[in-house]
């Protein structure tokens, strides 16, 4: 089959799968973000149907589907959607996180905190943060900003790929404890700047005028000039500076595979690798690696103490023994030796993305920015380093210095369903608890639910069947076991299959929460279309 036929075949299956079980496709909508609009589904379906009939049909099914809830209208007043499946997994989530607020069952006896205290050398406000997460309740957070010793979150670092802004929607309900003092970086002025950074109030301005005035933001005619100063200032760097950590920060994978090939071509005109190149196959094909040459660890393997996005220096490649083997000087100084044909997931280390990056501490680092940079891109970038930073952008993508502190100055925090309706005034479902009849079973208040359309659904625990009055229900208890739900059963006997699972009635049928995201297209061994 050619190449034009497969991708058609891959077309029509993913397009007779969205017509045959909409929903799914809604929930693949709501991976990444908790809102879409109409126009994300037209986008979806142009990649995932065959023709216009194929996507006419499949787009009716997704809006007439009940998993499809309108929250409320974005600012040019068209609708804004979620899925049922989405508000049900945030309220669980915020109600799970109230519930474990309230627990005081893992309260740290005084004797070992204050052991604990006296083994650490802590500032008085870390001090403080450890004291906040060890006393009573079964969830503390942390929030500050970046390059601290203790430290559970940090909204104003790069939001997570996938939908929800989880750790700021607890944040929101039961609290937190902010450590704000910045250990990272060395210098000073700096330091402060990374705390503007950090500052969700608002204060890049002033930090990226520290840099400027401290000759650390280049500007070039356009990108290719910034990236030719980029290189030539990060080789000049790393041959005075044979024994610093170093790191080139981009945006994208696509820049970052440009700037290892200059980078170790640089190293290699230089003298720094040796001149021998050992081919190792990898996951990302078959690579030239040499004594001397920058690796980045791209998965995590607790048994050589490697991480995804572990930096290190290659100090021996055997590859004539049966075992082939490469020894590593991780950038914490150990040694790590790995089989090649065991692990294969490494690249160049010159260079990494900014989101990659998250968590790495080096010397000395070397930003390209351009036009999607925002407030948490540079955030992470210009607070890696320990000693200095400079940023280089052209002015293809920002005209002017003020033109790139506008741009940066907009944050990207991933939302919850309530952001988008509270800050319009909606909410984001009528709530009809309130017409439940309570009944009294055996001591037990229940709340009987209708059958019938619900604006709500009930989600919970199943708990078994019970009768009553001749009839036969579902018991539901709610995640945080505040209310206790009959409603009316589906079939005699009750989804035995499903008891003590999260389920979700919608006033006519029980099922499973739907947790994973469908794979359109992997069926008989059919690839991803969108990955075409």
């Amino acid at each position: 089959m050619d190449n034009a036929r497969e991708y058609a075949v891959i077309k029509w299956t993913n397009g007779e799968k969205i017509i045959a079980d909409p929903d799914k496709a809604l929930s693949y909508l709501t991976h990444q973000n908790v809102a879409f609009r109409e126009s994300d589904i037209d986008r979806f379906l142009i990649t995932h149907t065959l023709d216009d009939n194929q996507f006419h049909e499949a787009k009716k099914k997704m809006l007439q589907s009940k998993e499809l809830i309108k929250i409320c209208e974005d600012d040019q007043g068209k609708p804004l959607f979620t899925t049922r499946s989405m508000i049900i997994k945030e309220k669980r989530m915020i109600d799970l996180a109230g519930k474990l607020d309230m627990r005081l069952g893992h309260d740290i006896s005084p004797e070992i905190k204050k052991q604990t205290l006296a083994n650490y050398t802590l500032n008085e406000e870390q001090r403080e943060a450890f004291r906040y997460v060890t006393s009573s309740g079964d969830i503390s957070m942390i929030m500050g900003a970046a390059g601290k010793v203790i430290m559970a979150g940090d909204i104003e670092q790069l939001p997570a790929i996938e939908a929800g802004g989880a750790a700021r929607g607890i944040m929101d309900h039961v609290g937190c404890c902010d450590v704000l003092q910045v250990r990272r970086q060395k210098t000073q002025w700096q330091a402060a700047a990374t705390s503007e950074m950090s500052n969700p109030s608002g204060k890049m301005k002033e930090a990226i005028e520290k840099y400027a005035d401290h000759g650390k933001i280049f500007e070039g005619q356009n990108i290719d000039q910034a990236t030719d100063k980029l290189v030539n200032d990060w080789k000049e760097y790393t041959s005075q500076n044979p024994d610093k950590s170093s790191l080139i920060l981009a945006y994208s994978n696509k820049q970052v595979t440009a700037l290892n090939e200059r980078a170790r071509a640089e190293a290699r005109r230089e003298g720094r690798l040796e001149e021998k190149e050992h081919f190792i196959n990898t996951e990302k094909g078959t690579k030239a690696f040499s004594e001397g040459e920058r690796v980045i660890f791209l998965e995590n393997n607790r048994g050589m103490n490697v991480k995804n996005g572990s930096l290190g220096t290659v100090l021996k490649i055997d590859d004539k023994a049966i075992e082939k083997s490469i020894l590593v000087r991780l950038e914490n100084g150990k040694m790590v030796s790995f089989d090649p044909n065991q692990y294969r997931n490494i690249d160049y280390g010159y260079a990494m993305t900014v989101h990659k990056s998250q968590g790495s501490t080096v010397d000395r680092s070397f930003v390209l920015a351009e036009k999607r940079f925002d407030k948490h891109l540079t955030y992470v970038s210009l607070s890696r380093h320990r000693e200095d930073a400079t940023l280089y952008y052209g002015k293809n993508n920002f005209q002017s210095r003020e033109a790139f502190i506008e741009a940066v100055e907009k944050r990207n925090l991933k939302s919850l369903v309530s952001d988008y309706a509270n800050r319009r005034g909606y909410e984001t479902i009528e709530k009809d608890t309130d017409k439940f009849q309570e009944v009294t079973i055996s001591g037990r208040k229940y709340l009987e639910v209708p059958k019938g359309e619900l604006n709500e659904p009930i989600t919970g625990e199943y708990r078994g069947d019970l009768q009553h009055q001749g009839k036969t229900y579902h018991r539901i208890e709610s995640i945080d076991n505040s209310k206790k739900y009959l409603v009316p059963a589906t079939k005699q006997g009750g989804p035995e299959r499903l008891l003590l699972s999260d389920v979700i009635y919608d006033g006519n049928s029980i099922t499973q929460v739907l947790e994973k995201v469908p794979n359109f297209g992997k069926d008989k061994g059919i690839e991803r279309s969108w990955e075409r």
